[in-house]
């Protein structure tokens, strides 16, 4: 896992953001604000990373999406992070679960032919119409090989 800063003024209130699979932190570039500062847990190859210090701040806001909420679930276990609210978007614990997850099949399947039209319609999925999905596309720089996504 990586943490990377995305809005960092000095505020003293922090959003921890844990994005979805796939999802880099030029994904959220556009994102702005005056009272808190953003940071983003992305690329979950491993739950291995330097403890966050979170002491500087008077509030911490928890919000993920996706397979962040596995990713934030399995942070606050083990770094015991000091959430003061937690917000979980489309994910669940069992990110890879017949019943509450993706199906075992659609996953495996979804890895064994990930390629970069996969990807790309993995990613359409991710949006309500396709002008968001090409907004989206058009200023993404993905930096992840296919191998590495499918290591994450």
């Amino acid at each position: 896992m990586k943490i990377s800063g995305i809005v960092d003024k000095g505020n003293r209130e922090l959003i921890f953001f844990f994005s979805g699979w796939s999802m880099e932190p030029s994904d959220f570039s556009f994102l702005g604000s005056r009272n808190f500062d953003v940071y983003m847990a992305h690329s979950y190859s491993s739950f291995m990373t330097k403890p966050f210090k979170s002491s500087r701040y008077e509030k911490v806001v928890g919000l993920a999406y996706s397979l962040g909420v596995f990713s934030l679930a399995t942070a606050m276990k083990y770094q015991k992070l000091p959430f003061d609210e937690v917000y979980a978007i489309n994910g669940t614990c069992k990110p890879v679960d017949n019943r509450l997850g993706i199906r075992e099949m659609v996953f495996r399947k979804t890895l064994e032919n990930l390629d970069k039209e996969n990807l790309e319609a993995f990613q359409r999925n991710m949006f309500d119409s396709e002008e968001l999905f090409l907004r989206f596309s058009k200023k993404r720089k993905n930096s992840k090989s296919i191998k590495e996504l499918q290591s994450e």
